[in-house]
């Protein structure tokens, strides 16, 4: 989490009619309680596995999540070099890209159902990303009724 993508959602939140003092600076594992929808995008593709996380967003939404990630059928999996970091930096990141079917399953084993919606800005097409394919998806994960 950063101070300015927080200052900027509770500048944004109050014209689609959402409280900015609702919005919360926090990491995925110190999430607790409860909400009605969890929204997160662009995090997890650089995380080491996106389980732990959508399990912890899983578990405290009552209604729905989306997520933003690298999505794909058959998924792939990277731990490489950043090349665009300042020079003299030497980091290396995930780059994932999380298989559609190990997905959906899985929210379906906390009650989920899901649906994937292509990303209009990259019109379903991988993008290069520090020379790596992202292929944006949306995953919404709908709680089922009942």
């Amino acid at each position: 989490p950063t101070a300015p993508f927080i200052e900027m959602g509770r500048r944004e939140l109050p014209a689609f009619c959402l409280e900015a003092a609702r919005l919360h600076e926090a990491r995925i594992e110190d999430l607790a309680g409860v909400v009605d929808v969890s929204i997160c995008l662009n995090v997890l593709t650089n995380l080491d596995d996106i389980l732990r996380p959508l399990e912890r967003l899983l578990k405290i939404s009552r209604k729905a999540v989306l997520i933003r990630e690298s999505i794909k059928s058959g998924g792939a999996r990277s731990y490489v070099r950043d090349m665009y970091l300042d020079a003299g930096a030497n980091l290396k990141v995930y780059v994932n890209a999380y298989d559609r079917d190990t997905l959906e399953d899985f929210a379906a084993g906390y009650g989920f159902q899901t649906r994937f919606i292509e990303d209009r800005r990259s019109g379903g097409k991988p993008e290069m990303v520090i020379d790596h394919p992202h292929y944006w998806t949306f995953a919404l994960f709908e709680r089922k009724e009942g």
